[in-house]
């Protein structure tokens, strides 16, 4: 499986999103996989191109974009407007 890792990062982003949407109970779920996608690549191009801690042929990326991921979601629901 060449490509275990990025499948891995892509489940456990769409399960950080459904997780995120459950516990506000805003049923925003296209929302919240956008905030969590933008936040997960944010989070692998600092870990690859700006620290330069890790490779895409490792897992740290992962860890980095999961942690990417839950601070932009935790950010979006912190800061979203609800008129």
């Amino acid at each position: 499986m060449q490509h275990l890792d990025v499948i891995v990062a892509l489940l456990s982003v769409l399960g950080l999103a459904v997780i995120a949407d459950q516990l506000t109970g805003r049923r925003s779920l296209d929302q919240a996989l956008l905030v969590g996608g933008v936040g997960a690549l944010c989070g692998a191009f600092l870990a690859v191109r700006v620290f330069a801690v890790g490779t895409l042929d490792g897992w740290l990326w992962v860890g980095w974009a999961l942690g990417g991921a839950v601070l932009c979601l935790f950010a979006h629901f912190l800061f979203r407007s609800t008129r």
